[in-house]
């Protein structure tokens, strides 16, 4: 089976981060990787913050498009194409002028519209422990 020529993967916790590697390992700089950090600062921002920078920098290195602060507002399969259409909003912080110090900063929302031919979702895991008899073993958990 072929790599896809494009793909976006929403969610960049472990997960996210995992795929895109993966992606950019065996697809190579044919496959248009685009990472989507919903409304996060940072990628893999469970881990700290040196560990967070050095991912991004080895995805962003490797040619992965990383976008933080920014979320999907829709997803639009188009069937003839054989393609989604993606339209992302990204959150930007804008400083107020220096000539006004008594102004708060402003958010500006910034959209953009990418076509791929997938669209991975990595929304987070829940554990699955329901059938292990933990109670009965005396394990708590919660």
């Amino acid at each position: 089976q072929e790599w896809p020529k494009s793909c976006l993967i929403l969610g960049a916790r472990a997960n996210g981060c995992e795929i895109a590697t993966v992606l950019k390992a065996f697809g190579g700089s044919e496959t248009e990787t685009h990472l989507v950090n919903e409304g996060r600062d940072r990628v893999f921002d469970e881990e700290d913050e040196d560990v967070s920078a050095y991912v991004q920098e080895g995805l962003e290195r490797s040619g992965v498009t990383v976008h933080n602060r920014t979320k999907l507002e829709y997803a639009k399969v188009d069937a003839e194409r054989g393609t989604v259409e993606c339209r992302l909003v990204q959150s930007v912080w804008m400083p107020p002028p220096d000539n006004d110090p008594g102004q708060k900063p402003a958010i500006r929302r910034v959209s953009k519209t990418v076509r791929v031919e997938k669209l991975v979702v990595c929304a987070g895991r829940l554990p699955n422990t329901g059938s292990l008899g933990l109670p009965e073993a005396g394990v708590e958990t919660d």
